[in-house]
This record gives structure tokens, sequence and C-alpha cells, in this order.
């Protein structure tokens, strides 16, 4: 009943030739079947080799397109190493300026400490310098209010005694008397 005919693809290189079994008294229906099944086939063949064809392109375009980024990667790359040195550089210098920072800050801290002190010790000198001249001073007007007073009193004795006797006047026998030598000498 069934006839099995080879028949081959006008198309197919390639391909081996395809058994399809035809009915002596296949109806309409059933040649359709068997034709759609052979169509089937070679669309799907084609399919494939179009996806075949598009994924090489596709291979020939990523590798392109790799062979063209590889400097740009090296650049980037080159770049980023750079910059990493040039963070490490700033990072030290930061770190160098940081501790130059809080060396110069305590070095200020402990001049001010001392600063106060030596303040602190000149203000206790003052206190006694300011108390010594007080006491100099509060002596000093004390005597001079003395030598007033005395001075005072002198005067008003030698008042209350009467006028000073007159110097005497020269002896006659060549004798020098102390007023004399007094008067000589000027």
């Amino acid at each position: 009943m069934f006839d099995q005919i080879h028949r081959t693809l006008p198309f197919g290189v390639g391909l081996a030739t395809l058994p399809i079994a035809v009915n002596a008294q296949a109806t309409g229906l059933e040649l359709a079947t068997d034709i759609s099944v052979v169509v089937l086939a070679v669309a799907s063949l084609l399919v494939f080799l179009v996806v075949t064809l598009v994924l090489l392109q596709l291979r020939k375009l990523v590798s392109a397109v790799n062979r063209q980024l590889v400097p740009i990667m090296d650049r980037a790359r080159g770049a980023a190493e750079n910059v990493e040195f040039v963070s490490a550089a700033v990072r030290r210098d930061i770190e160098k300026v940081n501790e130059s920072v809080t060396a110069v800050t305590d070095r200020l801290k402990d001049a001010s400490n001392h600063m106060e002190d030596r303040i602190e010790e000149f203000n206790a000198l003052m206190v006694v310098v300011q108390g010594e001249a007080e006491d100099v001073l509060l002596d000093t007007t004390a005597a001079l209010h003395g030598v007033r007073a005395s001075a005072r009193t002198l005067g008003e004795r030698a008042t209350m005694a009467g006028p000073s006797p007159p110097p005497e006047p020269p002896s006659d026998d060549g004798a020098v008397t102390e007023p004399q030598l007094a008067d000589e000498s000027e």
C-alpha cells in the first residue's frame, strides 16, 4: 500500500534524501499534510541557517568591539592606577600635615601653660614689689613728717631762745681761728 519514494530537495546542499511515504490512494488532505511537514522542515532548516549566520556576525562584531575596547580598557586601567597612586600620596601628605598640626598644637599648649606659669610668677613678684614700694613710701613719708616736725620744733626753739650770738672777732696775736679758716678756704 505505501510505497516509499525517495525525493531529493532541490536546494538541499549536503542534505540526504528524505524518505517520504506516499499513499497511492492518498487524499488531498494527507498530501497537504505531507507537503506541510516538508515545508516546515525546510523552514526550520532556513531559520537555523539564518540564526547561525546572525550568531557568526554577532561574534565578529563582539570581537571587533573587544579589539577596540582593549586600548580603552588599558588606558582606563592606567588612569585608575594613577588615581590610586595620587590618592595614596595625598593620604600620606594629609597624615604628615595632621601630625604636624598635632605637634604644633601640643607645642602651643605647652607654651601657653608655660606663659601662664610665668605670668602668675610675675604677678606674685609684682605683689611683693608693690608691697615693698608701699612700705618704703610709708617709711619715707613718716621720715619726712618726722623731719618736718623736728625742723618746726627746732625753728620754734630758736625763735624762743633769741638771736644767735655774733661771730667772734679775730684775735691780734696772729693765730687763726676756725671761722677764719673756713673763710680762707673759700
